[in-house]
């Protein structure tokens, strides 16, 4: 137990081992905001308002209503990775952050079994969706790729 501890706790120090520096921004993960298998395709979005998240799920075919979010005070980031054949696949977000031109840093880490590596067989949506302070300005998703060993 304790060598799975100690592993992903310095999973996650390494996890932003390249992010650069730039002040934290608070975020919640959306717990089943969007529905399991509807972003189909990669997504990277900003959602500032009901309105665009009813144009969000034009686009996407979701068929989530918007989630209890105050569009006024806070946005919501989507990242999808698309249809995976194999349920392995996860996405997490490690840190927000402000860099100093203004625009808001999203560090995701996209973990994937590594080749060989037999996972579940199951098709799988990989996805995350948060809420954060609302903010004006680009959004730039940097994410990192990892291979997980067998």
């Amino acid at each position: 137990m304790i060598p799975k501890l100690l592993a992903a706790l310095v999973a996650g120090v390494l996890a932003c081992a390249g992010c650069t520096s730039g002040r934290e921004v608070s975020f919640a993960h959306l717990a089943d905001t969007l529905a399991r298998s509807c972003l189909r395709e990669p997504v990277e979005a900003v959602v500032r308002s009901a309105e665009e998240w009813e144009r969000f799920r034009a686009a996407t075919g979701c068929p989530d209503a918007a989630p209890s979010v105050d569009f006024a005070r806070e946005m919501v980031l989507v990242y999808a990775v698309g249809r995976q054949n194999t349920g392995a696949v996860r996405v997490r977000m490690d840190r927000l952050a402000a860099s100093r031109d203004g625009s808001l840093m999203a560090y995701l880490t996209v973990t994937r079994p590594a080749p060989g590596c037999a996972g579940p067989g199951n098709v799988a949506y990989p996805r995350v969706a948060l809420r954060t302070p609302h903010r004006e300005g680009e959004v730039r998703f940097e994410v990192r790729q990892r291979r997980e060993r067998c």
